[in-house]
């Protein structure tokens, strides 16, 4: 009788233990789908309404799917564009820029995270503050300064019209979302092992070769990261663009 109970208890144990995964597993299937759906609709929609012709696009009863596909708006915006051109110079700026941006990020985090000085807290500070203050903020005399680059009515170049404000900003950590890829390489070298700089300076390195030797190596994965992060957004980019 006993064993019977056991038995019983164990197979309702069970059965509740079953319907708790397959609810939990439609559960997450219904959030994943929601998420895809969300993520890829507006590139479904954005697709579907290069590929109508102009009598679709002026169409208010065309909703989604058009009536009549065509390359007209590809073919007249390629035209537009002079797409290779443009393509490969924003490639060349924002490759340039991404690597600028990585370099300097990674060597501002070693600081930041392994380095003792004074006024480190307020100079972290002003990091964290770049993240939060837009750049519209400052859009204006971050122009003019471009405009007038130098000593203002003694000698002075314009940089505008051109690519080098873009890499005199990442070159002085002042690019776009510096802050941010300063923050996540800070929080990535304060997580390594200080026995790792340790058994570098007990071997003889310095401070650089150690950086160098030693921490690079092992922050590959978040050096890719912010690589990956600063490319996509410098190559979506229009505020800076438009502003230069």
């Amino acid at each position: 009788m006993i064993f019977n109970k056991a038995a019983a208890y164990s197979h309702r144990a069970a059965v509740k233990n079953k319907a708790f995964k397959i609810s939990w597993s439609v559960i997450r299937a219904v959030i994943i789908f929601g998420l895809c759906f969300d993520i890829l609709y507006p590139f479904f929609v954005k697709s579907m309404t290069m590929l109508m012709s102009q009598n679709d696009l002026v169409d208010a009863t065309v909703n989604l799917f058009p009536r009549e596909f065509s390359m007209y708006y590809i073919r007249a915006t390629y035209r537009a564009m002079n797409y290779l051109s443009s393509a490969a110079n924003t490639f060349f700026v924002a490759i340039t820029t991404s690597l600028l941006q990585l370099i300097v990020c990674t060597a501002a985090g070693y600081g930041f995270a392994r380095f003792k000085f004074k006024g480190r807290g307020l100079f972290f500070a002003f990091v964290l503050l770049a993240l939060l203050i837009p750049p519209q903020v400052y859009a204006t005399p971050l122009y003019l300064y471009f405009r007038f680059f130098g000593v203002q009515e003694i000698a002075y170049i314009k940089l505008t019209d051109g690519i080098l404000p873009y890499f005199i900003l990442s070159l002085t950590g002042l690019g776009l979302r510096n802050g941010l890829y300063i923050f996540l390489m800070s929080q990535f070298f304060k997580g390594m092992p200080h026995e790792l700089e340790e058994a570098a300076y007990i071997d003889g390195y310095g401070p650089v070769k150690t950086f160098f030797k030693i921490m690079l190596p092992n922050t590959m994965n978040m050096m890719i990261a912010v690589f990956v992060l600063s490319f996509s957004w410098q190559w979506t980019d229009v505020f800076y663009s438009n502003l230069f």
